[in-house]
């Protein structure tokens, strides 16, 4: 039993790491660009609110492999990602 917790254990680490890996390349990918950039990737964004700051907060969908895959993007006035967050399945980690 305590084999099988172990292993459970670090399968669901090994996904978070993974994760982390994707959410920093997503972040060296994409900020500093223009939002038009995830337009390329994701399509319309699904949501969109303005910013206390004159920016955007934008919510995009897209699916890969099969699976529903998010990002979250922050802009500044200029049109130009601040921040970035995705989520999803791990089958969003890989490329479209």
């Amino acid at each position: 039993m305590l084999r099988v917790l172990t292993l459970v254990t670090v399968v669901i680490l090994s996904g978070c790491a993974n994760w982390d890996a994707h959410q920093s390349a997503e972040a060296a990918r994409y900020v500093g660009k223009p939002i038009d950039a995830l337009y390329d990737e994701y399509g319309v964004p699904v949501g969109i609110a303005p910013t206390s700051d004159g920016g955007k907060f934008l919510e995009f969908e897209g699916r890969r492999q099969g699976f529903l895959c998010t990002a979250k993007v922050t802009t500044d006035s200029r049109g130009i990602i601040t921040k970035i967050k995705t989520g999803g399945q791990n089958g969003c980690i890989t490329p479209f």
